[in-house]
């Protein structure tokens, strides 16, 4: 089963649009879903609502899951050597093979769920995430302070060795 990047990469080439082009589009950084592809690394939710936000027809559903088709509403591609005639008699087509609007609202309603779980995950990530940092935070501050006895008890031992080497009478050379 292909994952999220690779139905990227699959809309990307559908589009006809080169990575470049889509990342720039999306508010990606250079070459950074290039990378997440090559690597086969998960997207993150807020680079997934931008690629929705730029690209309306995207189903979210299909997106996430793989499941239903690629475009929520499917489009006639237009080329300059068909008459309008023949784009027309196309169109009408399309609308009549294209979803009802319950359809269509109940497939938002299923991207809006599929959108919420992600959003609810990500907070849990999220807050699991702060614990441990500041469960990291506690420990290291504990460690310091730890250390911190360590060092000054070692330091009086050397004081105290120091002032015992000058006291002994038989090292004179040490004084």
């Amino acid at each position: 089963m292909k994952s999220t990047i690779q139905r990227i990469k699959q809309y990307i080439d559908f589009k006809g649009l080169t990575v470049s082009y889509f990342e720039k589009s999306t508010g990606m950084s250079n070459g950074s879903f290039s990378c997440q592809l090559k690597n086969n690394k998960t997207i993150g939710v807020d680079k997934l609502e931008n690629i929705l936000r730029t690209y309306p027809e995207l189903n979210p559903e299909w997106l996430l899951t793989g499941k239903g088709t690629m475009l929520l509403f499917p489009t006639v591609e237009k080329e300059n050597t068909i008459s309008q005639t023949s784009i027309r008699a196309q169109e009408e087509k399309e609308e009549n093979r294209s979803m009802s609007d319950s359809e269509k609202i109940d497939t938002l309603i299923r991207a809006n769920k599929t959108l919420s779980d992600a959003s609810f995950i990500l907070a849990q990530t999220t807050q699991d995430a702060v614990k441990m940092a500041k469960e990291t935070i506690i420990y290291d501050r504990e460690r310091d302070n730890s250390n911190r006895l360590i060092l000054d008890k070692l330091l009086l031992l050397l004081d105290g060795s120091k002032k015992k080497l000058r006291i002994t009478p038989t090292s004179s050379t040490l004084t």
